[in-house]
């Protein structure tokens, strides 16, 4: 009997605003709700430098919440051409 492994289905229609802090999103999953590419994942996982992921088996995983929490720290204000984080 051949049992499915992968994460449910995301009803769609659903956005990223919608989805819970601690679903587990697969690479193509974080492109289609954040817009992070899934070779950018890939090169700054091995660098050392992008969101935090969960290794299971194989398979690679990032939970929403992690995802919120990495995009918001890069948030970038700019007042009179000085950048400042």
């Amino acid at each position: 009997m051949h049992h499915n492994r992968t994460t449910p289905p995301i009803c769609s229609g659903t956005n990223a605003a919608e989805l819970f802090e601690d679903r587990l999103l697969s690479r193509s999953e974080v492109q289609a709700y954040f817009g992070l590419k899934k070779r950018f994942l890939e090169v700054a996982a091995s660098r050392g430098d992008g969101p935090p992921m969960l290794r299971i088996g194989r398979s690679v995983r990032y939970r929403v919440g992690d995802l919120r929490d990495w995009i918001e720290a890069r948030r970038v204000t700019c007042s009179a051409g000085e950048v400042q984080q």
